[in-house]
């Protein structure tokens, strides 16, 4: 077990190295803040929102319900780097207008007496180190006897895991409540250890912990954590993590989102550095393919020459009468006119006319330029077996181009379609279930909720979104509006261009 989570350290430091590498190597990359727009480094430990989605907000709504409204002792648990540190913060700056907060991690705490005594400091009573615990405890009940429920205390402990049991037991017999009721009201977070110490110190007499688990990190999570936290540091284009990316970066966290954080780092950087790589050096397989494309071209370009030249020689075709058609020098030559020609029963080719048709006579039958006479044009003579095969020849109809349907959109994505891209919008919910997303959006008709279909890992994915906002502020603001149930879903802000991206995709 210590072996794997020295591996596991092990494996982090090293992407931690690695993100560290690649920003401050001596030809720097290409600032990824300023290639992708960002505000602010979007994956650097301590910035950022506290991510509302797939149960977080509800789980924050409940422990802060139980912390005002019950007596009981709240516990959360689970495994390192799922964000239950993020989570008690976001608990602590909600508290923060109480009478009394006291905030800190296990691992500042190591007596009991170093425990009361820090308790007892932050609701200002004059204590010194050197006192007892027993003398602590009194101070800290007659204190809380004095104030009769009117000023209240906030206990929140993180990594409570690492307190030593009898530290622990000292907490919780101040905390437990009389009959009288008391006014310290506690939560403590720490890993799965932390429930099985809990039970080792619990009194018979006591109201058992209320002990609730950290959701699990899965891909989707990753996926809408990702674009989340690019939003929150003013991101507002299409996200430039593929599906692979966001699988690679999930399997490898290991479901810590402290490498989900390095890793997405990491991959902006790299994806930051590709224009510079691309100045430097062109692929192989793309030399090839321009050569291939060169090499075309000047074979259709030989070919379209030789075409040309051919095209431009006039050959002659001679059309051999069948009989001569002596023509007396006074006669009047005949004008051609583009009826046809038929052939009579001897052989000799005739024009063809009817009764609206007359020959037109030409009184001079020779040209003069110049004192020299030069003979009119010859009308061309046809044969009958060639103007046959003209009017034989079948006629080929031009193939009509292909159309391709345009892609078919429901409604709410027409609208979302053609809200602008630079936007955010709220995403209040993503399920696997069509009828599920239904039931949702008619159980809160009052609102107006669009919803669109993409795909997730191959299957139908439905996301339910609601507003335009011109910002991610904008949008973060207005979840403070909505009402109660719609709040508990955990609503956060995502562009509306990566929202687009989807319905085009699918």
């Amino acid at each position: 077990m210590a072996d794997s989570a020295d591996k596991t350290a092990a494996n982090f430091r090293n992407l931690r190295v690695e993100a560290e590498d690649l920003s401050t190597q001596s030809e720097p990359l290409l600032d990824y803040i300023q290639l992708f727009g960002l505000t602010q480094p979007a994956f650097e430990k301590g910035l950022g929102g506290f991510f509302t989605a797939h149960g977080r907000q509800s789980l924050l709504a409940q422990l802060i319900h139980l912390l005002h409204f019950s007596d009981n002792v709240s516990a959360l648990v689970g495994p390192p780097g799922v964000g239950k540190t993020t989570l008690i913060q976001q608990i602590y700056t909600q508290l923060s207008s109480e009478d009394y907060v006291f905030y800190r991690a296990g691992i500042e705490l190591g007596s009991p007496s170093e425990l009361l005594f820090n308790l007892a400091k932050t609701i200002g009573l004059a204590v010194a180190e050197q006192d007892s615990e027993q003398r602590l405890r009194a101070r800290l009940r007659e204190w809380s006897e004095f104030s009769g429920g009117s000023l209240q205390v906030y206990i929140l402990l993180d990594d409570a895991d690492v307190l030593q049991p009898q530290t622990l037991k000292a907490l919780l017999d101040l905390v437990n409540p009389d009959d009288s009721g008391t006014c310290w009201h506690l939560l403590l977070v720490g890993s799965a250890d932390l429930a099985d110490k809990l039970q080792s110190v619990h009194q018979p007499d006591a109201e058992p912990p209320q002990i609730f688990s950290m959701p699990d990190i899965s891909q989707e999570f990753v996926a809408d954590y990702l674009a989340f936290r690019l939003a929150d540091a003013g991101f507002d284009s299409v996200s430039p993590f593929s599906e692979v990316d966001e699988e690679s970066i999930w399997l490898t966290s290991s479901g810590d989102l402290n490498r989900v954080n390095a890793m997405a780092e990491i991959h902006l950087l790299e994806k930051a550095s590709a224009p510079i790589q691309a100045t430097m050096r062109i692929p192989w397989l793309h030399l090839s393919a321009l050569a291939v494309l060169c090499l075309i071209l000047a074979i259709a370009w030989w070919g379209y020459d030789g075409d040309s030249a051919a095209n431009t020689v006039s050959t002659p075709v001679v059309l051999v009468p069948q009989a001569a058609v002596e023509v007396p020098a006074p006669a009047p030559v005949v004008a051609p006119i583009s009826e046809p020609i038929v052939s009579s029963s001897a052989g000799t080719s005739v024009r063809a006319t009817d009764e609206s048709t007359t020959d037109v006579a030409i009184d001079d039958p020779l040209m003069v330029s110049g004192g020299h006479v030069r003979s009119a044009p010859q009308p061309t003579v046809i044969t009958p077996g060639q103007q046959l095969e003209s009017l034989h020849q079948p006629v080929v109809e031009t193939p009509k181009a292909a159309v391709t349907p345009l892609p078919a959109f429901a409604g709410d994505e027409l609208l979302l379609l053609a809200l602008p891209a630079e936007h955010f919008t709220l995403q209040v919910l993503a399920a696997e279930s069509k009828a599920g997303v239904e039931r949702f959006i008619e159980a809160n008709a009052s609102q107006p909720l669009r919803w669109y279909t993409t795909k997730r890992d191959g299957k139908p994915w439905y996301v339910v979104v609601l507003g335009d906002y011109e910002s991610s502020d904008a949008a973060r603001q207005a979840t403070q509006r909505l009402p109660k149930n719609l709040q508990k879903a955990g609503p956060w802000p995502r562009t509306l261009a990566s929202v687009q991206q989807q319905i085009n995709e699918n």
